[in-house]
């Protein structure tokens, strides 16, 4: 089956009109029972050179896992945050964090555009190890690119924007969204936040 592939400039002009914007998120989390399963990405992380999948990293846990290829995608995600440090996985100083007393993992899957750029950004990544806490090494992703197909079932249309999803600690995609955040989608995640923990307490009780 043949594939039409965005070009560039498609993809550049499509961002400059929407900032990196494909869908407005959720109001609050998918059914458990409807939701599709965070799809299983191949690569190496930070603190480990032996490749793994990022099912092995998200499973158990809540997390938000933040998903692009590009500086500008991932320049979109800080917007979600409380600021740059935050969203690198630092907490904020204030206490002001997403969800009261944190608990989720916050969970990178860089996918470089091509072989050459990713080469370039695992020879430059101690510059990535100073920007985010130790702990989280392992929680960066250098991915491989996944087929169209799948691409598309989660929503991944334009490489130079950013994704972020909610995934509940069976691999499941609760929440999504994409590009620059509205200060609605904002809310969204935090009331999507509140909701999967509590899900997860009745859960763990029954």
């Amino acid at each position: 089956m043949s594939e039409v592939q965005k070009s560039y400039f498609q993809e550049m002009r499509d961002l400059g009109r929407n900032w990196g914007k494909e869908w407005t998120a959720p109001k609050a989390i998918f059914r458990a029972d409807k939701a599709l399963y965070m799809p299983n990405f191949y690569g190496t992380t930070l603190d480990s050179n032996k490749e793994v999948g990022s099912t092995s990293i998200l499973h158990g846990k809540i997390s938000l896992v933040k998903v692009y290829s590009a500086l500008s995608g991932e320049k979109q995600i800080w917007s979600w945050f409380e600021s740059e440090d935050h969203a690198n996985g630092h907490r904020p100083v204030s206490g002001d964090d997403l969800y009261p007393g944190g608990g989720y993992n916050i969970v990178d899957i860089y996918i470089p555009e091509s072989f050459i750029k990713g080469w370039i950004s695992k020879f430059f990544n101690y510059r990535t190890r100073q920007s985010i806490p130790k702990e989280r090494y392992g929680q960066f992703l250098y991915a491989k690119r996944l087929s169209s197909q799948l691409d598309r079932s989660i929503g991944i249309v334009n490489k130079y924007a950013g994704y972020l999803y909610l995934v509940d600690e069976n691999c499941k995609i609760r929440w999504a969204a994409s590009g620059i955040s509205t200060p609605e989608e904002i809310e969204s995640l935090k009331k999507s936040l509140r909701l999967l923990f509590a899900e997860s307490a009745r859960n763990k009780k029954s």
